[in-house]
């Protein structure tokens, strides 16, 4: 099993004191930006703690911009705390899976056994005449827990759970989750070849059972319009508007998980999450796995998956574990 690497990396904090006690010139007063500035030189220590160059120049990245739009007052304290608090608590999350003790089969029975209570939940309500939402609270975070849950159970003696969490999938009625389903369905049983042939499953749900057109698709909508703000400077298709920043006050899910990527950390961002996903996809030494990473991704395409508490933290367990074969 992986020894964390916590203790090797500490290298960045006799800089971070520096830091705070130097960049005391912005916010309300020297005492809140001091504040502000600790948690920006913690979260920035974080990414660099781990050994992984991706996530440690992504962290860097993430940590200038917070620095940033609070020096500029871009945004106001209370987004950039919450922001960084999220992605904080998110990153501690994934060192610990990736790094920890307890076995990738535990982790995924867990992942399993709260898919089906929350299969059981979301059954009763849609039989009582209530949506099938169970604890989550709209059929498309129940869709996606359960479409990335149920590959976890293509393993051995796992599959019976499928009796429950595949009728709860399909009672949910979210075209991106069955779609997520298939693709990691088609990497398990061909690899690759089976995840393009997936398309053709999921389309024929898109279309023909749940009845979508792509005019119909109001997410479209947002998807342009978010491009029409960042295409109106380089400095913003290049560098975003920042973390955490919201594309609309009123509403400000754009629903695709890459999209609003684009929107807070423009195509240097992407360029960072390219490389993660494709060192991440490159060994395939657990199939399952790779699967439930690839699920992830496609249910993110239209779903704001890493914005919810339950499917964001599913999400960091299966993005850690897959990450441990990079230990291996």
């Amino acid at each position: 099993m992986p020894v964390s690497p916590l203790a090797l990396n500490d290298r960045f904090l006799p800089a971070g004191l520096a830091i705070v006690c130097l960049c005391s010139g912005w916010g309300a007063n020297i005492y809140a930006t001091q504040a502000m500035i600790l948690v920006i030189v913690a979260f920035c220590a974080l990414c660099f703690s781990i050994g992984d160059w991706i996530l440690s120049v992504l962290g860097a990245y993430m940590a200038i911009w917070y620095t940033v739009l609070y020096a500029t007052g871009l945004a106001a304290p209370a987004i950039i705390a919450e922001s960084i608090t999220l992605f904080g608590y998110g990153l501690i999350i994934y060192i610990l899976v990736r790094f920890g003790r307890t076995s990738t089969e535990t982790y995924l029975d867990t992942i399993t056994t709260a898919a089906v209570l929350l299969s059981i939940l979301g059954l009763v309500g849609y039989f009582t005449g209530r949506p099938a939402v169970a604890t989550l609270g709209n059929q498309n975070f129940l869709g996606a827990f359960l479409a990335v849950a149920a590959l976890a159970c293509f393993r051995k003696k796992r599959g019976p759970f499928l009796v429950l969490i595949l009728p709860a999938l399909w009672v949910c009625h979210t075209s991106t989750a069955v779609a997520a389903f298939c693709f990691g369905l088609g990497f398990i049983a061909w690899r690759w070849k089976g995840a393009v042939l997936s398309i053709i499953p999921g389309a024929v749900y898109f279309f023909f059972i749940d009845g979508h057109t792509f005019a119909e698709v109001e997410r479209l909508a947002f998807w342009r319009n978010a491009w029409d703000y960042l295409s109106a400077s380089w400095w913003t298709v290049i560098f975003g508007f920042g973390p955490g920043i919201p594309w609309n006050p009123g509403n400000g899910m754009l629903h695709s998980e890459p999209v609003n990527l684009f929107w807070n950390l423009g195509a240097a961002g992407v360029v960072l999450a390219a490389l993660y996903i494709w060192r991440a996809t490159r060994a395939e030494s657990d199939r399952c796995l790779t699967a439930m990473f690839l699920a992830v991704l496609v249910d993110g395409i239209g779903n704001h998956i890493f914005h919810t508490i339950p499917t964001a933290m599913l999400s960091i367990f299966v993005f850690a574990l897959n990450d441990r074969q990079e230990e291996v």
